[in-house]
């Protein structure tokens, strides 16, 4: 690691030196105008540069993932990142709701204490914050005896 990065800065170090003494002889027959274009080309070739390297450095290290259900019900698109999911789903009747899974310990203890009383022993369950039309719901998901129960916060 030690050894790319002195590589690199051997690397930028002739290009200083090197842009250093090419440019006093270029600039005299440079407009400002075109001196310009130059700054700006170069600096959007290095953020297009740090961009790439940076995005598959993320993707490499976090792999997020896009799927879509178009046969759900609602169709449903996920977006998964890290230990994170996030769920867009769209209803004619409901509209746009955002759902994000989280852990029993993130609910309010309101929704911690209702939720308890859903889960069965041995059950399968999971958690989510619903975000829709301004407002905020929480819903828990439970698998008994094969088949998922969606029970919604507030409207039992």
């Amino acid at each position: 690691m030690l050894t790319r990065a002195v590589r690199a800065f051997q690397a930028s170090a002739a290009g200083a030196v090197a842009s250093s003494f090419t440019i006093k002889y270029l600039l005299p027959y440079l407009s400002e105008n075109v001196f310009r274009r130059i700054g700006y080309g170069a600096m959007v070739v290095s953020g297009l540069v740090m961009l790439f390297n940076t995005s598959a450095g993320i993707i490499r290290q976090d792999r997020p993932g896009l799927s879509y259900l178009p046969f759900a019900d609602p169709p449903e698109l996920q977006l998964v990142w890290r230990n994170s999911q996030v769920v867009l789903e769209f209803s004619w009747d409901d509209g746009l709701e955002i759902e994000h899974r989280v852990r029993p310990d993130e609910l309010p203890p309101a929704v911690q204490a209702w939720a308890a009383g859903k889960v069965v022993p041995a059950g399968r369950a999971t958690y989510e914050v619903v975000y829709k039309a301004g407002r905020r719901q929480y819903e828990v998901n439970v698998w008994q005896q094969g088949r998922l129960v969606v029970y919604d916060y507030g409207q039992d």
